[in-house]
């Protein structure tokens, strides 16, 4: 079995992440491809250039600070 980075291909951004079994027929839906990220720390939100094989870690939310709780 390996596991797989669904991408698609109009934004090269990983929309999902499956595992196959080794000779697995399965083919990715329209506009989209696979890369096997075996061993990686890559998820769905990740960028992939396909040119350099380097992935980018989606931005990490921002969590406001001074938010104030809610009275009652």
């Amino acid at each position: 079995m390996s596991i797989y980075a669904v991408i698609n291909s109009d934004t090269n951004i990983c929309d999902n992440v499956i595992v196959l079994d080794e000779g697995a027929m399965w083919t990715p839906p329209a506009s989209h491809y696979i890369v096997n990220i075996d061993g990686l720390e890559v998820g769905i939100g990740f960028s992939y250039d396909p040119a350099t094989q380097v992935w980018t870690a989606p931005p990490e939310p921002v969590i406001p600070l001074d938010v104030e709780e809610p009275t009652s």
